[in-house]
């Protein structure tokens, strides 16, 4: 096939598509200038939707710099609009949608409920509390004698131990039972239409206990052994009721403890009493058996005794005999004087032989005065530790008994249970404020954990 001629005039325009030639311009001038051309032909008619010659220039096709290196086969176009055009507003993406369903429903709408309940469905509660401590009065020692130095130790401190019991006994299920039944919980703290601070009607005892640690607190400074009770409510007089029915339970404890504890050191000091009067009976009574056994009072002062009698005879012996011997030198052995002299010699030896035996000194005896008289020191020591600790035992219940008649732990109120003038709890503004922070921390956490999951995948 042969190709036509190109007329002189002609241009080729790159690309498979050419570029048209300038409205309102005919082709068929370039003739007319005297040069070969293309005869013109029949003229078509301009569309209806065709621009007016005054109209802004229509979008050019202008070739992709990067066409060929994504592999097209010809240059691309790319839409290029005049200066100052207005950008197409963004299109909302599923994950806008999602997070602002999420924030609705975790967010708002829990925080919408929190506020309506606390501002138009809590009821206002009044607060009251009281301070108070433990005393002891001490018993001084002035008194005289043992009475009085045994008096001096009785005096016990009120000390910390006093308030832990009452901190523990304030918060204990026996102390609700007691207000409960006194009071009566239920008509206190059930106010109907609030179901968070309010009590539930028919709760347990276990319910009305976690109900009383959150409506009453109490703290207690070990430094100083105060008490403070802070009890709420839903009136003003309530709440004073409840504080004075603790301070009234408290102070009950307090006594019941204290006579508790009189009646323990007189029940005590009554039965060290009878111990000692026992063991003083016991000891006499061994006593008493020691010397009807020997035939003796003092085994000490018949000892003694004893040894004076034999020490006279044998001086009586010593003078018979230096007697005797003169006697024979001047008489004979049968001279009757003689036989009278050796007669009371015999007499005193037979005599310092009976007393040597009965102390011991011959053998005679299978108890020796030494032995006697150690059981006899043993006996009587014993008998005056007896005696000792009788007369202690009949002061510490004299003791016990004067403290009996004294109130020796009590209980003192230094502030007397307020009565609120306005209402500050609950604490609206903080509860929202930790509500909101709660839901918030709690929906970016899942939104963050979702996100990360999803990407996982």
């Amino acid at each position: 096939m042969t190709s036509s001629p190109k007329p002189e005039g002609a241009q080729a325009v790159p690309g498979p598509v050419a570029a048209s030639a300038a409205p309102g311009r005919a082709p068929a001038a370039m003739g007319a200038a005297g040069g070969p051309g293309i005869a013109p032909g029949p003229r078509r008619p301009a569309p209806a939707n065709a621009a007016p010659a005054n109209a802004a220039p229509p979008v050019k096709a202008a070739p992709s710099p990067d066409a060929g290196a994504l592999g097209g086969a010809g240059p691309r176009l790319m839409l290029t609009g005049p200066a100052g055009a207005v950008p197409r507003p963004a299109r909302m993406r599923p994950r806008h949608v999602l997070a602002l369903v999420s924030f609705l429903l975790m967010v708002f709408l829990p925080l919408t409920g929190v506020v309506h309940y606390l501002w138009f469905v809590a009821r206002d509660q009044y607060q009251s509390h009281a301070a108070f401590s433990v005393r002891t009065e001490k018993l001084g020692g002035g008194g005289g004698g043992i009475l009085g130095a045994l008096t001096s130790q009785f005096g016990t401190s009120g000390g910390a131990a006093d308030g832990d019991v009452l901190f523990d006994y304030i918060r204990s299920q026996k102390m609700v039972e007691t207000i409960d039944g006194k009071l009566g919980l239920e008509r206190i703290y059930g106010q109907e239409g609030d179901p968070w601070f309010a009590l539930r009607r028919d709760e347990t005892i276990e319910g009305k206990l976690d109900y009383w640690h959150r409506m009453v607190d109490v703290s207690y400074d070990t430094s100083t052994n105060i008490l403070t009770v802070a009890a709420r409510a839903f009136s003003p007089d309530a709440a004073q009721a409840v504080v004075r029915e603790i301070l009234t339970e408290s102070s009950n404890l307090v006594n019941a403890l204290s006579d508790q504890a009189r009646e323990d050191a007189i029940h005590n000091a009554a039965a060290d009493l009878g111990e000692a009067e026992q063991n003083l009976r016991m000891q006499r009574q061994k006593m008493a058996e020691f010397r009807r056994e020997n035939q003796m009072i003092d085994p000490q002062a018949d000892i003694v005794g004893q040894a004076g009698v034999l020490n006279a005879l044998q001086g009586q012996m010593a003078q018979a005999m230096v007697e005797r011997d003169m006697l024979l030198s001047y008489a004979d052995k049968g001279d009757q004087r003689v036989q009278q002299a050796d007669r009371k010699i015999d007499a005193i030896r037979a005599r310092i032989n009976e007393e040597r035996t009965n102390l011991g000194m011959n053998g005679g005896s299978d108890v020796t005065p030494s032995e006697l008289l150690g059981r006899y020191e043993e006996l009587k020591v014993d008998l005056e530790f007896a005696n000792a600790a009788y007369t202690q035992a009949l002061a510490n219940v004299a003791v016990a008994r004067a403290e009996a008649r004294r109130q020796a732990r009590y209980l003192v109120s230094h502030v007397e249970p307020t009565l609120a003038a306005e209402s500050r709890f609950p604490e609206r503004g903080l509860l929202t404020l930790l509500a909101a922070m709660t839901l918030l921390f709690a929906w970016g956490i899942g939104f963050v954990v979702y996100y990360n999951m999803r990407d996982l995948r």
